[in-house]
């Protein structure tokens, strides 16, 4: 639905699902597992998640700020 929105709007829409997935398979696969969410609750990401969001929503925002 966001996306539908934004692009309605002429809005770029920063969406970091994929590199969340990306990360998190990473971490699996490397016998890292660190959960992304905290238990029961899906609707909190841990800060591990957090920092990945930020990285992506920062490197996003340069490219199109400068």
């Amino acid at each position: 639905e966001l996306h539908r929105i934004a692009k309605k709007l002429d809005v770029y829409l920063i969406d970091p699902t994929a590199y969340l997935l990306d990360r998190f398979e990473r971490r699996v696969k490397e016998g890292n597992f660190t959960p992304f969410f905290f238990p029961a609750d899906e609707n909190h990401f841990t800060p591990v998640a957090a920092r990945y969001i930020a990285e992506y929503t920062l490197s996003h925002y340069r490219h199109f700020a400068f």
